[in-house]
């Protein structure tokens, strides 16, 4: 192994060091646990809140699409219906 390809891994390694103690250093900064624990709960509850307007524009999204494919089924079949009774020499009937 040469010196350049332990440096990545080296740099890697530095990267992921400072970024854990960062995650540590807030968690373990010195404020009360009181005020910790509020602010862990807005965050949750922020992040709760967030989830529950991804769910609700979600589901509106899949019911227009469910709305629009079968809106465009039910068409489907009455063409290919007009189609065929064109093709057997059928009346239409609408």
């Amino acid at each position: 192994m040469t010196n350049q390809e332990s440096g990545g891994g080296l740099l890697s390694g530095l990267l992921t060091g400072i970024a854990i103690g960062v995650a540590l250093g807030l968690l373990y900064a010195p404020r009360p646990g009181r005020e910790m624990r509020a602010e862990l709960r807005t965050r949750a509850e922020e992040m709760r809140d967030r989830a529950e307007d991804m769910g609700e524009d979600i589901r509106d999204r899949v019911e227009e699409f469910s709305y629009d494919m079968s809106s465009r089924l039910r068409q489907a079949v009455n063409d290919a219906k007009v189609c065929r009774d064109q093709y057997t020499g059928k009346e239409v009937v609408r």
